[in-house]
């Protein structure tokens, strides 16, 4: 990614920088909602993880680095899938991605594993 980073514009930059801190935002939002609409607090979804409550602080905070691994360990433990959406910065069409794939339950070692991250 530096190199590609190196080649880019100070404008490109700067893009890059915005959604680098906007995407963890949108992610902890997205989770804390569905933690909130199922009634579950940080130690229940700590639980169905597999993991610690301080692990689950920390992704919810959004300043690790979320992996695809926490995501799909979060969304078992939240029974839940995400969704991606690619939304222009023009007024152009959109795009989602959404892939029905069924999750194991529980929440196996593996899963564990990536969340532990």
């Amino acid at each position: 990614m530096a190199k590609v980073l190196r080649s880019r514009s100070g404008q490109d930059r700067e893009a890059l920088n915005r959604e680098l801190a906007r995407l963890p935002r949108q992610m902890t939002t997205a989770i804390t909602q569905c933690m909130r609409q199922r009634n579950m607090n940080r130690t229940q979804l700590a639980r169905a993880m597999g993991v610690s409550p301080g692990r689950v602080s920390q992704i919810l905070s959004g300043d690790g680095n979320l992996t695809l691994g926490t995501l799909a360990a979060v969304c078992v433990a939240l029974d839940s899938r995400l969704e991606a959406k690619l939304v222009p910065n023009s007024s152009a069409s959109t795009v989602t991605a959404t892939a029905d794939v069924p999750v194991p339950a529980p929440v196996s070692d593996q899963w564990q594993a990536l969340a532990a991250g």
